[in-house]
């Protein structure tokens, strides 16, 4: 078994590892009352369209629901795409006992292996009354969340500025961090209609 088919999102050359550029490691969520957790998870895609899923537990292990959404990737520019994979490679000082041109290694095998298209997902988080929230990919628009509910269909969407993240939510209220162009964050609840 090849290290792409063991783990397609990272890059394991020498015992160094390295996450694919444009890869989503699968993201978890717990419920806070400790009843269910969820999984999201999204292949690289190798094509602009592809599919992310959501699975939900229960924590005894049963899955109340697996579902798959289809989306359209947009393309990763060329330029960014050469920014990311150029950091990769251990940092100055720490490559000890590992080959010469292990950063040309790790490099190449990014360029073998990532996308040319964006994951358009990045989190989840389990609402306070059973939602779903998917964080989407920050775009110029903001950041977007996909709202699901506890049978994992679609019942919202939510757009809210690029500096903020919605950290807990239900149907009615989020709470989120907002970030300045200081750097200092500060918690804000708003109230939430049409859900």
């Amino acid at each position: 078994m090849t290290d792409a088919e063991m783990s397609p999102d990272m890059i394991w050359i020498s015992g160094w590892g390295f996450g694919v550029p444009f890869s989503l490691q699968p993201q978890y969520a717990f419920a806070h009352d400790g009843s269910r957790f969820t999984q999201l998870a999204a292949p690289i895609p190798d094509r602009s369209d592809g599919t992310f899923t959501v699975t939900l537990f229960q924590t005894d292990g049963d899955t109340v629901f697996t579902r798959s959404y289809p989306f359209r990737g947009a393309t990763i520019p060329r330029r960014v795409a050469d920014s990311v994979v150029a950091t990769l490679g251990p940092a100055p000082g720490h490559a000890v006992n590992t080959p010469v041109d292990l950063a040309r290694q790790v490099q190449a095998e990014a360029r073998r292996r990532m996308s040319s298209w964006y994951i358009p997902v990045e989190t989840i988080l389990l609402g306070l009354d059973r939602t779903i929230w998917i964080g989407l990919r920050v775009t110029d628009e903001g950041r977007g969340y996909l709202i699901l509910n506890d049978r994992g269909d679609p019942i919202g969407s939510l757009m809210v500025p690029a500096s903020t993240r919605v950290r807990q939510a239900s149907a009615t209220r989020i709470w989120v961090t907002a970030t300045d162009e200081d750097g200092l964050s500060s918690v804000v609840r708003y109230r939430v209609s049409g859900l």
